[in-house]
């Protein structure tokens, strides 16, 4: 221990000289003795000796144990008392100072030397302590999501940690003996708690850690994953300590991340719907096409006096079967028509007087349309066929007892869009503010877990529906960049709202347009395309009907060879779009080669707004969806050939 710097507080100068000698043979640095207690502390705080020997017994005002007590304020140097009294009551009053050890006068070097080592032993194992405390100290008190209490067996609380303030909303201050149970135990819990605490106290084992709800100091509840643990020595009555680790983030977390999983789940639904949607909707018309085809050519070859009605009840059913397929590519988004700037309100009220006379007389319907309403850029059916579907949709959640549907036309600012059950589920808000449609029943309501399923084609709960009026809204959103929200409760009635971006275009005045018919016959050559042989014959026939020589092929390959031999007769070219070995487009591409100017329709039983949304090189001349019926072939031909 030699080394150490000590320092001597004696008033005594014969014992203040020996005491220098025997430090000095002892190997230890010795500082000028001083005789007073204030001048101890003033040497104190000036040179921060390693270990003070002093004496009890001091000249001036304060004596050893005083000036002890203030030299503990400002340094934790070792202090050995020296006294020439043993007293207990001396002994006792020396204790209150917390001394190192105390040598009774006169002392001999053995002694000193072994009270001296004992005391600095004693002492930096203290000092380890100490920094040892302060450091867990530091580190529960810093600690900034894990929130720790200690509390006594009866619940009173003894620490309180910053994070446990930032939890719970109370100071250490609040807390420090307050019971814990009144803090943040909730009531039906304190009981439980309680016999924890006691088992805790005889067994020694924690309460096992687990998930709770507690009270905040402004009464609201906090999810924490609580552990606990009870220290016991010798001696000592029990120690609780609480551990609680906030959940608050990792439930936003695993909220958003179910939110996140459900979008992608409905997401990949939607994707997988559309697929299968768009591919039935393309073979779909192509086994109708040959059904209508076929049946405008019996039609015409039947006289007026023979038996046409049921001919046509055959076309109706057709017609109906064609429709489903024309909805189904409604819900995909993928259908076209003009687009312009609309009066969002002129155009639902004209829309809600066609729809007057189909409502239920039990059916009460308030329009709110302010004139002039908010302009959107949309097509004026599609806009019709939204509110159409609403209102049946309102209507058959009404069912047969009276009701109400209220329809508003208003402006919203995209913050104010709904965020929950919303579709597309991967919508976003593009602009500022929304021209929005909304219907308000008082009908049945819709379950929570139907809202996600009600825009699915076919599902519906309603025994006369076919579940395809709201997917077609959520497909003619989707074309405007817009979207649907739902608000709904079973026995409260539903909430639709609609949103259409907003324009700042000026709404031009409408006239009405009318196409003239031309009966005029052709007799030029038409090479048709198309693999599906039953859809080829249709074509064939019609076309023969219709006056024009026919050259058929099977694929996109047999059509350039038969181009080959009959260039200079062949007018035009009606290839279907989805062929094996060539598709339309490559097959245009090869016969524009050998003819850059000959026109060419392309025909498909896909949308024509995805079919030309394609980037090709060749262009055609025009585009028929199937179905088509005899008519309209018979427009697109003339329209072509005569360009």
């Amino acid at each position: 221990m030699a080394g150490e710097t000590i320092l001597i507080v004696e008033d005594e100068w014969i014992i203040s000289i020996n005491l220098q000698n025997m430090l000095k043979e002892l190997g230890y640095n010795v500082l000028e003795p001083v005789t007073s207690g204030e001048d101890a502390i003033q040497a104190v705080s000036a040179r921060q000796p390693d270990l003070i020997l002093m004496d009890i017994q001091l000249s001036g005002q304060m004596n050893g144990i005083e000036a002890a007590q203030h030299i503990g304020a400002i340094s934790d140097s070792p202090i050995i008392f020296l006294s020439s009294h043993s007293k207990d009551a001396f002994v006792q009053d020396a204790k209150t100072a917390l001394p190192y050890g105390y040598l009774i006068k006169p002392v001999f070097a053995r002694e000193l030397a072994v009270t001296i080592e004992i005391a600095l032993n004693r002492y930096l194992l203290d000092r380890c302590t100490r920094e040892s405390e302060e450091r867990f100290r530091n580190l529960f008190q810093n600690l900034t999501s894990v929130a720790v209490q200690g509390y006594g067996m009866d619940g009173t609380t003894r620490y309180w940690n910053q994070a446990s303030q930032d939890i719970y909303g109370y100071t250490a201050q609040e807390t420090i003996g307050r019971n814990l149970m009144e803090l943040i135990i909730p009531s039906e819990m304190q009981s439980d708690v309680e016999q924890a605490i006691q088992r805790m106290a005889e067994t020694g084992e924690a309460i096992p850690a687990s998930e709770l709800s507690l009270k905040r100091k402004d009464g609201s509840r906090v999810s924490v994953f609580s552990s606990h643990t009870v220290l016991k020595s010798s001696g000592r009555a029990p120690e609780f300590f609480c551990i609680d680790i906030d959940l608050t983030e990792c439930k936003r977390i695993e909220k958003e991340k179910a939110a996140l999983e459900d979008q992608n789940r409905q997401l990949q639904k939607a994707e997988s719907l559309g697929r299968m949607a768009g591919a039935i909707a393309h073979h779909f018309n192509n086994i109708i096409g040959a059904a209508i085809g076929n049946l405008d050519l019996a039609i015409m070859d039947t006289p007026a006096s023979g038996p046409v009605e049921n001919l046509t009840e055959a076309m109706k059913a057709c017609c109906r079967a064609a429709e489903i397929s024309s909805l189904l590519l409604a819900y995909l988004g993928q259908t076209h028509g003009e687009i312009e700037p609309l009066d969002l309100s002129a155009t639902c009220l004209h829309g809600l007087s066609m729809l007057q006379f189909i409502l239920p007389n039990m059916v009460t319907v308030e329009p709110e349309f302010p004139i002039p309403g908010p302009t959107i850029r949309a097509n004026t059916n599609q806009i019709h066929q939204v509110l159409t579907n609403l209102v049946t949709n309102a209507c058959e959640s009404i069912c047969d007892k009276p009701g109400a549907i209220k329809l508003t036309v208003k402006k919203v600012l995209s913050a104010n869009i709904p965020g929950l059950h919303r579709f597309p589920v991967d919508w976003q808000p593009q602009n500022t503010s929304y021209a929005c449609l909304e219907v308000r029943d008082t009908g049945c309501g819709i379950a929570d877990r139907d809202i996600e399923k009600i825009f699915d084609p076919f599902f519906t709960t309603k025994f006369t529906g076919r579940g395809m009026g709201l997917p077609v809204i959520v497909g003619i959103v989707r074309t405007h960049n817009g979207a649907v929200t739902v608000e709904s409760a079973v026995g409260r009635g539903s909430v639709f709202q609609v949103f259409f971006p907003m324009s700042t275009e000026t709404i031009p005045f409408q006239q009405e347009k009318t196409v003239p018919i031309s009966k005029t016959e052709r007799t030029d050559t038409v090479l048709v395309i198309e693999d599906e042989e039953q859809v080829r014959n249709m074509i064939k026939i019609m076309l023969a009907r219709l006056g024009y020589s026919v050259l058929e092929a099977k694929d996109g390959v047999e059509a350039v060879e038969i181009f080959k031999f009959h260039q200079d007769n062949i007018r035009c070219i009606l290839s279907d779009l989805t062929m094996p070995h060539m598709d339309g487009w490559e097959t245009m591409a090869a016969l524009r080669k050998l003819s850059p100017d000959i026109p060419v329709i392309l025909s498909s039983g896909y949308n024509e707004t995805q079919v030309m949304a394609e980037t090709h090189p060749e262009r055609p001349n025009a585009f028929l969806g199937k179905p088509y019926r005899i008519g309209e072939l018979d427009s697109t031909m003339r329209r072509v050939l005569s360009a």
